[in-house]
């Protein structure tokens, strides 16, 4: 274990192109990593993977179509992240549920009874 470091140096380097890595990049090249190793590891398909990808510019993105989509309730501690977050476990688990269907998942009336859990996270990246 003690030489791990030396064995991610090379990863790291190329990921910050040579230079000093803020806290923000190491926060991203985790999240490849891990995305990586549970791919390898057979934990998550290859659609997981690749949706989980997406790197936080594109999950800003992501967020604001959810947010066409989905209600929130400040009061009750509901937003688009922990909402879409909700629905991307349930998309581990089975995707082919309505996405209005899922446990705290409220959507607008003029979205309601429209998609399942795969063909929303499909529409929103």
């Amino acid at each position: 274990m003690k030489n791990w470091i030396t064995q991610l140096e090379p990863i790291i380097n190329e990921y910050g192109e040579g230079g000093k890595l803020t806290l923000e990049d190491v926060n991203e090249l985790v999240h490849i990593i891990r995305g990586k190793i549970n791919l390898q590891q057979g934990n998550i398909t290859e659609d997981q993977y690749e949706r989980n990808l997406n790197g936080s510019a594109a999950r800003d993105e992501i967020l604001e179509r959810a947010a066409h989509y989905l209600c929130t309730d400040n009061e009750d501690g509901i937003t688009v992240g922990s909402s879409l977050k909700l629905i991307e476990e349930q998309a581990d688990i089975d995707g082919s549920v309505m996405v209005d269907s899922v446990d705290g998942i409220i959507l607008w009336d003029a979205v309601m009874d429209r998609y399942t859990v795969d063909e929303f996270l499909d529409e929103i990246n």
